[in-house]
């Protein structure tokens, strides 16, 4: 399997690359598969991801387990050439939990992060003029996050990658300028995975 994680703060476009990512893929004749970013099928169930006091642990519990099962499962049922594309993975969940959790392990960690073959992080609209924007397009849910709370996000979840090579997409100004960077990274991963 050749893993692709797609990754980055709020607000950074990463479903909308997604989707370009598929449909890009299906342009060259490359047949890839995706995995959705494990928050956003809890949302679904209405699992509340915070309480009163804190951070709901069974959301936070559920987000990690299941996440650790569909990377699992991805690696065991993928072929050696299969491309599969995760929205986030297993470190990312990190800047989002408690610090004293005990969900992931420092080992769990290292671990995951050696095991990504590609890891594209997609810079946040939080460190430009653009966040308000951003804050604004994601509805009432993201709302209720201001754009300090989006920065700070951003900035965890890049530190969480910092310690391995990461391929980094700016905020260009227009979706255009994004797409033609993301499009050219595609690119090189493709020339270096065979096709079948």
């Amino acid at each position: 399997m050749v893993s692709i994680i797609l990754t980055g703060g709020p607000g950074a476009g990463k479903s909308s690359m997604l989707k370009t990512l598929r449909e890009y893929a299906i342009s060259k004749n490359r047949k890839i598969v995706t995995v959705g970013e494990v928050p956003s099928l809890l949302n679904y169930a209405n699992l509340p991801y915070q309480l009163e006091n804190g951070n709901n642990p069974i959301y936070d519990e559920l987000s990690v387990t299941i996440q650790v099962e569909f990377e699992r499962l991805a690696a065991e049922l993928a072929g050696e050439n299969d491309i599969v594309v995760f929205d986030r993975a297993l470190p990312d969940r990190l800047p989002y939990l408690e610090k004293d959790q005990t969900y992931i392990t420092p080992d769990a960690i290292s671990n995951a992060l050696l095991s990504y073959n590609y890891v594209i992080y997609l810079d946040s609209p939080a460190f430009t003029d653009a966040s308000q924007l951003a804050l604004d397009m994601g509805g009432e849910k993201r709302n209720e996050t201001n754009t300090e709370q989006m920065a700070d996000l951003a900035l965890k979840t890049l530190s969480v990658w910092q310690e391995r090579e990461i391929i980094r997409v700016p905020w260009y100004q227009t979706i255009d300028e994004r797409i033609e960077k993301f499009t050219a990274i595609l690119d090189e991963i493709f020339r270096a995975v065979p096709l079948i």
